[in-house]
């Protein structure tokens, strides 16, 4: 008798010790990016979602005794929350989130015997906005170098493999035909094009040295800056048609006249440790990612500083989403655009609101070949990409 009591109290002491392990344990619920494995199950890989059909969620702990998760979620943070799913896995694909506005998710492991364990913390995320990509030209040549849109046409930089020479191809974006073909020696050297609202062409030389000013009825150069220091970035401003650029182990934003003269300059945040990338965004305003010091995982933190045209310091942001790697455009409501190289072979591009001075993220707007990385918004924020591998160009609109 004696013996039979002391083994129902321990058992009693052993499985008390197992409910608080279940009970103490906290669930922490992380929001990734769906991988794309070939049974189309979730895979966590980083904080990010980014699909158009749906939000993925991947998360840990809950303790080894946890059998089941049970999955609530809200379109408020502190609304009411309703159950949605349950599954003995530690991932689960929400579908049929509504776009356009924030959701909210808890997770709670529960034991058939034990019960609920705690609750996650509560996560926001957002469903992505689907976009749809319609070709619109075809390329015969042997690859694309850059491109820029204006107006209805496609301003087209290819080169040949054989020669390394490049071509300017002018191109209706209506009916593909080809309208103009350059290949005067100041654009077989080039490796970027940029086009101004007055459609005056300005070619970027590959050694990084020199920025031209290209008339295409008279195939002849009528301005031409020249750098002593590599020029790292190189944009336009659409609206007063001045150059913006920055040059290497610099800090200083220079700007110029659509004769290349320089017109003014004005320097970044002291903080400024190194320059990834400098747009001008359709609304006018200068974006320029810095990099500023050391992310938590030994990366490069990103910060993304904001000035007015003329200049003057407006606001700044941490880019603390993955996926932004450098911007490569902002569009007239202050949206940036951010492509992406991701795991395996694959190229991403995603938009991104501004909102309390963080990076949001808003949708991804394609996946595509790695490499392929030629991205563009026209003057009417419409945005295009060009397919390297397939030599495709397309205009990416919102599905309807």
């Amino acid at each position: 008798m004696k013996g039979s009591l002391l083994i129902l109290i321990l058992f009693v002491i052993s499985c008390s010790k197992d409910k608080n392990i279940v009970k103490n344990n906290p669930l922490t619920a992380i929001i990734w990016e769906p991988g794309s494995g070939d049974n189309g199950g979730c895979i966590g890989i980083i904080a990010y979602n980014g699909y158009p059909d749906y939000v993925c969620l991947d998360w840990e702990g809950g303790s080894e005794f946890a059998e089941e998760f049970v999955i609530y979620h809200s379109e408020s943070e502190n609304g009411d929350y309703s159950q949605i799913a349950r599954t003995s896995e530690k991932s689960y694909k929400v579908l049929d989130l509504e776009y356009g506005k924030p959701h909210f998710f808890y997770i709670i492991p529960n034991n058939s015997e034990f019960g609920d364990g705690p609750k996650s913390e509560i996560f926001k995320t957002y469903q992505s906005q689907k976009y749809n990509s319609t070709e619109l030209y075809r390329h015969d040549g042997d690859r694309i170098i850059d491109f820029d849109v204006h107006s209805s046409k496609l301003y087209l930089l290819t080169s040949s493999l054989s020669t390394n020479n490049t071509e300017l191809r002018i191109i209706d974006i209506q009916s593909g035909g080809i309208l103009f073909v350059f290949d005067e020696p100041i654009v077989s050297t080039s490796n970027k094009i940029l086009v101004s609202p007055n459609k005056e062409i300005y070619l970027f030389d590959r050694n990084g040295n020199t920025i031209s000013k290209f008339d295409q009825a008279t195939r002849l150069v009528t301005a031409e800056m020249n750098s002593d220091v590599k020029i790292d970035n190189i944009d336009i401003d659409k609206t007063n048609n001045k150059i913006y650029l920055t040059k290497e182990n610099s800090t200083t934003v220079e700007v110029y006249t659509t004769e290349l003269d320089l017109d003014f300059q004005f320097s970044v945040s002291p903080n400024f440790q190194e320059t990834r990338n400098m747009v001008i965004g359709n609304n006018s305003k200068v974006y320029i990612m810095i990099i500023d010091g050391v992310d938590e995982f030994g990366g490069d933190k990103y910060v993304l500083e904001v000035y007015s045209k003329e200049g003057v310091f407006l606001d700044t942001h941490e880019l603390n989403e993955w996926g932004i790697d450098k911007i490569n455009e902002v569009d007239k409501e202050g949206n940036i655009y951010s492509v992406a190289i991701g795991l395996g072979s694959s190229t991403f591009l995603y938009k991104y609101k501004l909102v309390d001075n963080k990076a949001i993220f808003v949708a991804n707007l394609g996946t595509f070949a790695l490499g392929d990385d030629f991205f563009k918004l026209d003057f009417d924020d419409n945005a295009y990409r060009a397919e390297w591998v397939e030599k495709i160009f397309y205009k990416i609109s919102p599905a309807e």
